[in-house]
């Protein structure tokens, strides 16, 4: 176990994201661009696990895929619309979960 004498765990660092799209008009078959940057307190984060969603107007999410934040703390991901996937209008849901350095954020509107 853990003893006296081990180190602190690290306190993460909290986690800023922002998108450049909001909404997109899903369409099957096409693909379109996620980018965006990840911050922690008004630095570049880079090495953030960013999950790219689609939320339809009921609330269920899609998670279309995962892609991580560079050096700059910027994201940028390419994602096919699963053929399967309802046609209408969607909002995009950006967010990273907590991880060892990290706290969890999402893109706030």
């Amino acid at each position: 176990g853990l003893g006296p004498d081990a180190p602190p765990l690290p306190a993460r660092e909290p986690l800023t994201l922002s998108c450049d799209q909001h909404h997109i008009e899903v369409l099957r078959g096409q693909s379109f661009d996620v980018t965006g940057t990840a911050r922690t307190r008004g630095l570049p984060a880079d090495g953030a696990r960013i999950e790219v969603l689609l939320r339809d107007a009921r609330g269920d999410e899609q998670l279309l895929g995962v892609t991580v934040s560079n050096a700059d703390g910027v994201f940028h991901a390419s994602f096919g619309v699963p053929p399967d996937a309802a046609v209408g209008d969607r909002r995009l849901v950006v967010r990273s979960p907590a991880s060892p350095r990290y706290e969890a954020a999402s893109v706030s509107e």
